[in-house]
């Protein structure tokens, strides 16, 4: 490692100018071409949408930290399996819109929802009280019109 860090910084000192401008717009273009946006869904993969929630009212008797969880209440449970285009097109265009949160919070979960895809794998959508959102594990930003758009589907 120490080599190769001498031979770079022995390199670009006799060429400082066009090496250190070749160096940084190489760095960007590494660095723009390495940004992947990991929680995307193609809407046109889709195949279903099933949703495992408990009716608004039921309090549990304590918070659902694991959205898994959401399904012991099999005796309250209601579950739904969603495959109108449209809905899928905009529930799918929400979900690729948030973005990752960085606050801490206690998990209540209320509502599980696997998106199937074509190729045969699942994506994971928990929701919770006051608007929480996990993404495949991943605690994710409020969005108000998805929670609307959830709402109205399933109450």
């Amino acid at each position: 490692m120490n080599t190769i860090k001498r031979t770079i910084i022995k390199f670009m000192s006799g060429h400082q100018n066009i090496n250190a401008s070749i160096f940084i717009v190489a760095a960007l273009i590494f660095t723009i071409g390495c940004k992947t946006d990991h929680h995307y869904i193609d809407d046109r993969k889709v195949q279903k949408i099933k949703i495992a929630y408990l009716p608004k009212g039921i309090n549990p008797d304590m918070a659902i930290s694991n959205c898994n969880d959401v399904l012991r209440y099999s005796a309250l449970l209601q579950d739904t399996t969603i495959t109108n285009r449209e809905f899928i097109s905009e529930f799918i265009s929400q979900i690729n819109d948030l973005e990752e949160s960085s606050d801490s919070t206690n998990f209540d979960f209320r509502i599980n929802c696997l998106v199937f895809l074509k190729e045969g794998q699942y994506r994971q959508i928990c929701f919770g009280e006051d608007h929480l959102i996990v993404l495949d594990k991943v605690l994710m930003k409020d969005n108000r019109k998805l929670f609307l758009l959830i709402d109205d589907a399933l109450y």
